[in-house]
């Protein structure tokens, strides 16, 4: 069962993810690659800080310190979207929350423990038989990763081509940073099967 008390407390929520990552090998693997059904040139972005977000809060929020460049650019695909309908398909999820995130040259996010509270609750109020265990997450990349250009998962840093969907443990600690020429575009997915 989830525990909707674990968001609400942040050492607890750190607590949990500490434990998980302890007690497991985290498997990070390349499980798909290929083309999605969209362009990112047609979406709007805006500009989202980790320190705060649309709660007044971020996952970041509780550090002393907030960089001005510690920011995504980013927006939330629509359900309905082809791709949305795709990466359910290619994931093999029931239910996702899909963003994509641009991430600028000379901008980075710490590491962090998304909490995604909003996608857990309301999947959390739907069913009572789904478990931490049941939650899938995933990073899609658009381009060939370039020089400068680094997301570590855990204490792994990992390696993409373009097309390629990486799954990943969601109590993994992840930071990003982009010390390259190019902005580095992704999706993050979140979901259920």
């Amino acid at each position: 069962m989830i525990d909707l008390d674990l968001l609400a407390d942040t050492d607890r929520w750190h607590q949990h993810c500490e434990q998980l990552e302890k007690q497991s090998i985290p498997q990070i693997q390349t499980v798909w690659n290929g083309p999605l059904a969209i362009n990112i040139d047609d979406l709007e972005l805006s500009e989202q800080s980790h320190y705060e977000d649309r709660h007044g809060t971020g996952v970041l929020a509780e550090q002393e310190i907030s960089p001005a460049t510690a920011v995504l650019d980013r927006t939330v695909i629509d359900p309905a979207h082809p791709a949305h309908v795709q990466i359910r398909q290619v994931c093999g999820l029931s239910e996702a929350r899909v963003a994509v995130n641009l991430q600028k040259p000379g901008n980075f996010i710490p590491a962090h423990c998304d909490k995604n509270r909003t996608f857990v609750k309301s999947i959390a109020d739907r069913s009572s038989t789904l478990d931490w265990s049941d939650i899938q997450r995933f990073f899609y990349f658009f381009d060939d990763q370039a020089p400068g250009q680094f997301v570590q998962l855990g204490r792994t840093q990992i390696q993409w081509r373009a097309g390629d969907m990486i799954r990943w443990p969601y109590y993994l600690q992840h930071a990003t940073a982009n010390a390259s020429y190019q902005p580095r575009k992704m999706l993050t997915i979140i979901g259920v099967r």
